[in-house]
């Protein structure tokens, strides 16, 4: 036979012998006795199993710990740590906590007078402060941060404290220019202002009549002179004015 026609012939047969090779490949796996089949399938059903139960106990787990890192918050709040009750509630909300978890808020207590800050100013009264913050932060985290330490976000009880509040910020605006300082102040839908503890905030206390005006429920700001209406939300503030009932 001539050598060509003998080359095809090999390859030929090379090809049809990996095709059955292959068939009978095929046929062992499609195979497989019923009774194996059903032993693999226990195995992935137990495996299945055990991953959900893991799974369970992990959650558990988690919960627990959140538990105690919030109660760790808020003993570090007491001790006037905000910093530190701050930073367990990020890692709250790391861990799977919710949003409301976030803010571990200290109870509602007269605050000791080892909670009231030792530069604070004592006025008619009460301690205010006036605190800069490293960062911009929003109003509702303000208002935490001063819960935090055993007081309130600060408010006033009658248009002469202006001068002794813009006496409390000069310290800030110095140190950060001239940027909006929150106070204790909110509107509702229908615009109606006022203050933290209850009280009307009187419309002779705005320089302006429009800078109370906003067209969703705001807080307020102090700012360059005058006090003005912000979404709550916002984080462009620089500080915030904590107040501490005697």
């Amino acid at each position: 036979m001539h050598p060509l026609k003998q080359f095809r012939c090999a390859l030929s047969a090379f090809f049809l012998t990996i095709g059955f090779l292959g068939l009978q490949v095929e046929c062992l796996v499609a195979e497989i006795p019923s009774s194996s089949q059903q032993l693999i399938k226990k195995l992935n059903d137990f495996e299945a199993d055990e991953k959900r139960k893991l799974e369970a106990l992990l959650d558990q787990k988690r919960e627990a710990v959140i538990e105690i890192l919030k109660q760790h918050a808020t003993d570090e709040s007491r001790k006037g740590n905000v910093d530190g009750a701050i930073a367990i509630r990020e890692k709250i909300l790391e861990l799977g906590g919710t949003n409301e978890e976030k803010i571990v808020m200290a109870p509602k207590r007269p605050a000791a007078s080892w909670e009231v800050p030792d530069d604070a100013f004592l006025y008619r009264g009460d301690y205010y402060k006036v605190y800069p913050s490293q960062e911009q932060i929003s109003w509702k985290e303000a208002r935490a941060r001063c819960h935090a330490v055993g007081g309130e976000i600060g408010w006033l009880d009658r248009d002469e404290d202006i001068e002794e509040l813009r006496r409390w910020m000069q310290p800030v605006v110095d140190a950060k220019g001239h940027a909006p300082i929150w106070m204790g102040a909110t509107s509702n839908d229908a615009g109606e202002w006022t203050w933290i503890n209850g009280d009307p905030v009187a419309e002779n206390f705005w320089n302006k009549i429009s800078d109370s005006i906003s067209q969703q429920p705001a807080a307020m700001i102090r700012w360059i002179g005058s006090f003005k209406a912000a979404p709550p939300d916002t984080t462009r503030t620089i500080g915030y004015l904590g107040r501490w009932k005697r």
